[in-house]
């Protein structure tokens, strides 16, 4: 685990992404009643059949298909009974990675970046496993890279390969796109679709808002923010930090800490009001968590089956 949580480097290759497999698969199950599955948007999923587990029998009704009628029961009773079986419904599930500049950095384990694309390749991996479709809007240097839901193994193996791009640190230098994957994803007329926005966006504009909103009214949102929250443990003194705007030389001092830390759960409660007024829920973990974690933590809140 410690090498998940702490990858030699932080640029993956698509053998590393593909390793995670492994860990998907022994996520365990869901909880059948999360501790919290907002019920947002219209219809999100078509129905994949009737579902392996059987809820009930009761008398036949002429809508009723006739594969399911109980003989056994019918002949005891004199009446024709029918088996009613749970839901099964298809998911697909679109990942959107936003990330800027300063999503390229961290002070211990790893970059924020390469967690973030740890956790989504998780995702990726057990939608894949549950034979789901899966998709993404990738956003990050001045790339924007979108994969449409589906179900193949080239397409999976396509999405491993950009993820694996996403991490490269040669990004940190690029200049970010205006473009966000939600803004992209609602003019593309994305519906029925689990989105999970990984994003390392400290505040969103009202514009922001009003995309997530819109988007949010035909699909299921969860946001989920990740920050190194050993930033404001830096010991005191010069540090030199390199970005899209060349070497920079910054100076720490205990006050600055001090402001930087309130400044931080000013901005991350903020955020959370934000989402929360629009009716998506808002996940926080610390860069120090295994991906596995958080995707159990995902689990239990609904966002991840």
């Amino acid at each position: 685990m410690d090498a998940l949580i702490s990858p030699d480097s932080p640029e993956l290759d698509v053998q590393s992404l593909s390793d995670l497999a492994v860990f998907a698969k022994k996520l365990g199950k869901a909880p059948l009643q999360p501790h919290r599955r907002p019920m947002l948007g219209s219809h999100l999923t078509r129905m994949k059949g009737h579902g392996m587990e059987m809820l009930e029998v009761r008398e036949y009704q002429a809508s009723d298909d006739m594969r399911h009628i109980d003989w056994r029961v019918s002949a005891k009773t004199g009446q024709t009974h029918t088996r009613v079986y749970a839901e099964e419904r298809e998911h697909s599930r679109i990942l959107a990675l936003d990330l800027s500049s300063q999503a390229y950095f961290g002070t211990q384990h790893t970059f924020v970046s390469t967690r973030m694309v740890q956790l989504l390749c998780l995702v990726g991996w057990r939608t894949k496993i549950q034979n789901d479709k899966v998709g993404a809007y990738l956003s990050f240097a001045n790339k924007d890279i979108f994969l449409p839901p589906k179900n193949q193994a080239s397409h999976f193996n396509a999405l491993l390969t950009s993820l694996s791009d996403a991490t490269q640190i040669s990004h940190r230098l690029a200049q970010s796109k205006a473009t966000s994957p939600w803004q992209s994803l609602l003019t593309r007329n994305i519906r029925h679709q689990q989105i999970i926005i990984c994003s390392d966006k400290g505040l969103l504009r009202e514009q922001d808002l009003e995309e997530l909103q819109r988007l949010s009214k035909y699909n299921l949102i969860h946001w989920i923010s990740i920050e190194d929250e050993h930033l404001d443990q830096l010991p005191e003194g010069q540090y030199r930090l390199q970005d899209m705007q060349g070497i920079q030389t910054i100076q720490i001092t205990k006050t600055s800490m001090q402001s930087y830390k309130e400044n931080r759960l000013i901005a991350k409660q903020k955020m959370n009001n934000q989402l929360s007024r629009i009716g998506i829920p808002f996940h926080y973990f610390a860069l120090h968590e295994s991906p596995v974690q958080i995707a159990r933590h995902l689990m239990a809140f609904g966002a991840l089956s």
